[in-house]
């Protein structure tokens, strides 16, 4: 009889029919009861109700999800639980028959930030196995467990029955298969006399050469200046970044198989195998003690170009140190600085170049300590660049800007410059604004036209020009206007008055006016006078009554079409103002 044969009661069924069974069955407790009388005459009902709630079959819902079996994953050599694994896949499978048969497949899960996992298994097998998956870049290192068997690095086995064994702290370890290591020192590039300690270095992965992505470890450095940053997870790029401590400036990196970016950034590029993932080195120096040098000018001195030095850290700046000259990306030359520069200080020097502007001009790039001889305590500020152009004089507007030709859709601007430049129009419908832009892809030349077309008919338009020349210099012109032509149109438009009634006060007087095509504008009038034009619906006038005296009087509406066509519509309104007949009263004190 197997283990689990004591978790359950059964009374077999012997052959000979119904009645023979409730005999045997009848007779069992009977004698069940009598045991109980005799080796406890103490135990009393309470006794006899328990041994026989220990004789029924359990309830098979009961049964589900009897036990936990839990622990962690780690990083590194087995028994080192500082480095916790996450995201790593732990699964169980129940069997009836021991390792190396993993049997069947109940449930898995994934270590949390802790490395933590646990998995809910019920009765029903003989054998559980909880097996860990190695993640990418890990290979499996050990197991350890406290109930259960290590069967191998990343196998362990419980056999029933669980209940009363310990089902946690089962641990397995997995050895990363990339660490990108190395250290970070105190001085000048090179200079491994003083490591530093506790200097943040993280690990990056991304699929874009040109973006860190996101991070996958973060350390900091030992006593001796080392680190060691494990690779989890597969990217493209890895980009080991060194955060320059409080007081501390970045001077210089150095790699064997990686590429140095930056002072503080190295790059790694899939795959990893055969690649040298150690030697990755960081120098900082303490920023208050280093000198910082920046190009804060530069200019031509006929045809020579000049720079300005200065020095805005807080120590010397030593001499030797070259400033280089680059034009179009080009390295020029060179020009020796032979004096130091104490804090604050600055020097004048010219390049040995005579410079020929190259049109439409050139990139002037100027670099202060090119070698990096000079330790600073910033490195990633010494260039300046600057773009000459060769011709600084812009055109000129010598004719125009003109409309020549309008239609109800489209318009022709015209003007001319003193010398060939490109032709651009800026127009808009709204006074102050110019968000519509044409212009044509014709060579640069001194006459200039631009149609502008899909314009509405009838419309007033704001625009006005530019021309830049080869050079980029620009000339852009005054604001003009110009209205496009009315489409053709014979028909009247309509109009029609709502009759106010009885005017008294301030009353409003409300038209409604149609067209074919739009309606421009409606005008008012009072007694053939007019008093009020509205531009836009609602159309609506606001009689002031108080203006006229009592009586019948006319108000007409004129409805304006864009091709100038009039329609009209009158109506009698009588005015009925209280008349004040009470003469005023004046007390005096």
């Amino acid at each position: 009889m197997s283990a689990r044969s004591f978790d359950s009661f059964s009374i077999p069924v012997l052959a000979g029919g119904t009645g023979t069974v409730y005999i045997v069955l009848i007779g069992f407790l009977v004698a069940l009861i009598c045991a109980v009388a005799v080796s406890g005459a103490g135990m009393g009902a309470t006794g006899v109700d328990a041994l026989l709630l220990t004789t029924r079959t359990p309830d098979t819902d009961a049964l589900s999800d009897l036990w936990t079996l839990q622990g962690r994953v780690y990083a590194g050599a087995v028994g080192d639980e500082s480095h916790p694994l996450q995201g790593v896949t732990v699964s169980v499978y129940g069997a009836n028959d021991p390792y190396p048969v993993s049997g069947t497949f109940i449930t898995s899960t994934t270590t949390d930030a802790t490395g933590w996992y646990d998995l809910a298994v019920s009765d029903g097998y003989e054998y559980y196995h909880l097996l860990e998956t190695d993640p990418w870049g890990f290979s499996s290192a050990g197991a350890t467990t406290v109930g259960g068997t290590v069967k191998t690095s990343n196998w362990i086995e419980f056999e029933v029955p669980l209940t009363g064994t310990t089902l946690t702290g089962n641990k397995f370890w997995d050895q990363p298969l990339y660490i990108l290591s190395g250290r970070v020192y105190r001085g000048a590039v090179g200079n491994e006399n003083v490591p530093l300690s506790g200097v943040t270095v993280v690990l990056y992965g991304s699929n874009n050469e040109g973006d860190l992505g996101t991070v996958i470890d973060s350390t900091t450095t030992n006593a001796e200046g080392w680190y060691g940053l494990i690779v989890s997870s597969l990217r493209e790029f890895y980009w080991i970044v060194e955060s320059d401590p409080p007081g501390y400036t970045s001077v210089g990196a150095t790699s064997v198989a990686g590429v140095v970016v930056t002072s503080n950034r190295i790059r790694y590029a899939y795959p990893l195998d055969g690649q040298t993932l150690s030697g990755n080195k960081f120098w900082d120096l303490p920023s208050a003690t280093m000198p910082d040098l920046i190009v804060t000018d530069v200019w031509t001195d006929e045809r020579a170009i000049c720079y300005q030095l200065r020095n805005v850290g807080d120590a010397v700046a030593p001499e030797g140190h070259h400033t280089a000259l680059v034009v179009d990306n080009e390295h020029i030359v060179n020009d020796l600085v032979t004096t130091a520069l104490a804090p604050g200080a600055r020097k004048n020097g010219c390049f040995d170049y005579e410079w020929e502007c190259t049109p439409p001009g050139d990139s002037i790039g100027v670099e202060a300590d090119t070698g990096n001889n000079v330790a600073e305590r910033n490195e990633r500020n010494n260039l300046r660049r600057e773009f000459w152009t060769c011709d600084t004089t812009p055109p000129r507007i010598i004719s125009g800007p003109a409309v020549v030709t309008i239609t109800p859709t489209s318009a022709v601007i015209v003007w001319e410059t003193d010398e060939e430049s490109d032709h651009v129009v800026l127009y808009d419908v709204t006074a102050g604004r110019f968000s519509q832009r044409e212009s044509r892809d014709f060579p640069p030349d001194v006459e200039h036209a631009i149609t502008l077309i899909n314009l509405q008919p009838s419309t007033t338009y704001q625009f006005k020009v530019r021309s830049a020349d080869a050079s980029g210099n620009l000339v852009e012109s005054n604001d003009f206007t110009f209205e496009t032509a009315p489409v053709p149109d014979t028909e009247d438009p309509f109009v029609s008055l709502i009759d106010p009634g009885v005017c008294r006060g301030v009353v409003s007087v409300h038209a409604t006016a149609t067209d074919n095509i739009r309606v421009k504008k409606v005008e008012f009038l009072v007694n053939d006078v007019l008093v009020f034009t509205d531009f836009s619906p609602p159309f609506v006038l606001r009689f002031d009554t108080s203006l006229y005296e009592n009586g019948n009087h006319t108000i007409k509406a004129l409805v304006h079409d864009l091709a100038g066509n009039i329609g009209h519509k009158n109506i009698p309104v009588r005015i009925a103002n209280p008349i004040d007949v009470t003469a005023p009263q004046v007390d005096i004190y």
